[in-house]
């Protein structure tokens, strides 16, 4: 629960719900021109994933931890900001800009395809407190 707790602030909610509605094709410095309200949000949500991928890394954090709190967000943000990620690295030849979210997006989606459990209301649909 702290991993949640720690993460799960009015600015990273507001982050997310940002990403997942942005247009596909924006990019850093459209994002930080058109949008400099959000660009703060977007930025906490990259680094909080950023900070999260490390934990799981360094074994701080189990894996299956962060998919039950942030799986499906943290899958999510990555496919829609990749593009701009990968483009950023790119003009800026800076290759490990959000490396550990990439990382954990991918360590996600291949515990998932690889028979991650079953969603909580149908794998404990018998539980009785």
């Amino acid at each position: 629960g702290e991993v949640a707790q720690a993460f799960l602030t009015p600015e990273f909610i507001k982050g997310y719900a940002f990403v997942v509605s942005m247009p596909d094709s924006l990019d850093f410095p459209t994002l930080l021109q058109e949008y400099p309200e959000e660009a703060p949000g977007v930025l906490l949500l990259g680094q909080t994933f950023e900070t999260v991928g490390i934990m799981v890394h360094r074994g701080d954090v189990d894996l299956a931890t962060v998919d039950d709190f942030l799986g499906t967000i943290t899958i999510e943000s990555w496919n829609k900001l990749r593009p701009m990620m990968i483009r950023y690295r790119m003009v800026n030849q800076a290759p490990s800009v959000a490396e550990w979210f990439q990382w954990l997006a991918e360590r996600l989606q291949e515990y998932r395809t690889g028979g991650a459990p079953a969603p909580a209301y149908e794998a404990y649909k018998d539980w009785k407190p």
